[in-house]
């Protein structure tokens, strides 16, 4: 058991509360005491302002000010309502003096003894300013602190801010154990989140989408111990104060030319396409010719290709997207070169149904697509391109999103996204020794935050006796580019893997704005690619009919 101590005020904002609330129901863990700052007096606004001055000087007393101000008035942020941290937890309560210099914050030699007598294995910071000193060092695993944003490119704060200004498509954030250099510290867990340029959407995005990490971190120590997880960054991004007036035009000036940008832009089209050649060698191509199918821009877009035999005749399966009924059915086309042929109906549902996964095992074809709106995941039989047999339904709980599901080591293994839970963010894992059934959680999911590269995009591939899982990269936008990562360990305990080369639009011919697929059969490659029409669904999307 890992005895934590919360560093806290009397209240916390709603998002710490639910981290307070998720270690408490960990098994791992167990909070042992708050540490909360002594009750002083307050020295009013004009005294803070003041000493606010002779630290940072005239200009960044009006940058903060200016923050504040646009912070506290146009921001709702509906993730910070605070919540009184006696309602979530009875334990002990150890208030502790700081000693000032500067901007840093010194805890007392008396708080630290009494804070070493209680062995807390590790503090989780809610509260307090910069600190450093000794205190760093008391618990056995260290003070950790969120740092939301980043911190290879953007030190300080004020946190999700800056990427916004400086239109970066992702915004970052860490978890780490504090040391002496300002949001440098040992990163425990790093996470990547596609910015939303409406600030309030942004930060509690960010702040939400971090609320588990200090349990993860509590399950990883106790699994794997704490030499395992830690990471030191060789890279260490500028430090950022409250930005000036100016500043703040800028990103709301950002905001709207995003808006404008996205009501102007055509409606999403997709279709399919076939390259000749090795699927590992595409993202080593300058240039990667595709024959497109060619698919009306009026009624309905293509999307998901995956090629596959069925009692040795060729086929290829696929997403059919109606822009009437805003809802997609599974069809096909008979053999594999894409040329001229008839589209057929497979497999059509009264919900949305998307990714045809194919998998074949001891000469029988299974597809597994996409059904999300709804929880299980429903296996079915191909006894023919449109004889769709059930053969059952696996984690009945769950809406998953892009099922991919290969056999590996004698194991099945699904990757995926869930549903309305970070879904093209949140990478899990699932395994199983049976097809059909039994299939359990790899430990401590989600395995991987990153919009770059989380999401499954296709068939897994292996080269080399190497395994290499294809993703989608939406930092830019739903299916923007596609990352080629290579699995490093996969294990009912550990999944670790690294990007090993990337695809954009870039690359094929043709005018396209992304790439979210890819499917291989032998010497063909199958993908997809988008771009954005001007058909009658845009000017009803365009005038909100």
């Amino acid at each position: 058991m890992i005895k934590v101590g919360i560093m806290c005020d009397d209240k916390v904002d709603k998002w710490q509360a639910e981290c307070i609330t998720n270690l408490m129901k960990n098994e791992n863990a167990e909070i042992v005491s708050t540490i909360r700052p002594a009750e002083y007096e307050t020295e009013g606004f004009l005294k803070n302002i003041k000493d606010y001055y002779k630290k940072a000087g005239i200009s960044s007393t009006v940058n903060k000010l200016t923050w504040d101000l646009y912070n506290k008035y146009t921001n709702e942020k509906k993730c910070k309502k605070e919540v009184e941290v006696d309602s979530l937890i009875r334990t002990e309560k150890i208030y502790c003096e700081v000693e000032k210099d500067g901007f840093s914050e010194y805890f007392k030699e008396k708080d630290i003894e009494r804070l070493k007598n209680k062995n807390i294995d590790a503090i989780v910071r809610f509260a307090f300013g910069i600190i450093r000193g000794e205190i760093l060092s008391v618990p056995k695993y260290g003070v950790w602190s969120f740092h939301h944003d980043d911190n290879q490119k953007y030190r300080g704060g004020p946190p999700c801010f800056w990427e916004i200004y400086h239109k970066d498509p992702v915004t970052g954030a860490v978890l780490q154990r504090l040391t002496e250099t300002l949001d440098g510290g040992e990163i425990l867990k790093r996470g990547y989140f596609k910015t939303k340029y409406e600030y309030d959407e942004n930060v509690c995005q960010v702040y939400n989408g971090t609320i588990e990490w200090p349990s993860y971190i509590i399950n990883e120590i106790a699994k794997k111990g704490d030499d395992k997880i830690v990471t030191k960054d060789e890279i260490q991004g500028d430090i950022y104060k409250s930005p000036s007036v100016f500043s703040i035009i800028k990103s709301e000036a950002n905001k709207i030319e995003r808006k404008i940008k996205s009501k102007c832009q055509g409606k999403v089209w997709w279709d399919i396409g076939l390259h000749i050649g090795r699927p590992i060698d595409l993202w080593q191509k300058q240039t990667i010719d595709v024959k497109w199918f060619g698919s009306s821009q009026k009624e309905h877009f293509l999307a998901d290709p995956f090629a596959t035999t069925i009692n040795g005749e060729p086929f290829v399966f696929f997403e059919k997207y109606s822009y009437s009924k805003r809802k997609a059915e599974i069809c096909f086309i008979e053999g594999h070169d894409l040329d001229g042929k008839q589209i057929r109906n497979a497999f059509e549902t009264s919900e949305h149904i998307s990714y045809p996964y194919i998998f074949k095992e001891e000469g029988r074809t299974y597809c597994i697509p996409e059904m999300s709106s709804t929880p299980g995941l429903k296996i079915y039989e191909l006894k023919a391109p449109d004889n769709w047999s059930p053969k059952g339904e696996i984690l009945p709980t769950l809406n998953i999103v892009d099922p991919t599901i290969i056999s590996h080591n004698n194991t099945y293994w699904l990757f995926c996204t869930h549903s309305g839970d970070y879904s093209n963010t949140n990478l899990y894992v699932y395994y199983s020794d049976n097809l059909l059934s039994g299939w359990k959680s790899i430990y401590n999911n989600p395995v991987k935050t990153d919009v770059r590269s989380a999401r499954p995009g296709g068939t897994p591939i292996i080269h080399n006796r190497s395994l290499y899982r294809i993703s989608q990269d939406c930092s830019e936008g739903y299916g923007s580019a596609l990352k080629i990562c290579k699995i490093n360990k996969l294990s009912r305990c550990h999944f670790d893997e690294t990007v090993y080369g990337e695809i954009t639009t870039s690359e094929i011919n043709g005018k396209w704005d992304g790439i979210h697929h890819l499917d291989s059969y032998g010497d063909k490659v199958f993908l997809d690619a988008k771009s954005h029409v001007y058909n009658k669904y845009y000017m009803n999307k365009l005038f909100k009919f």
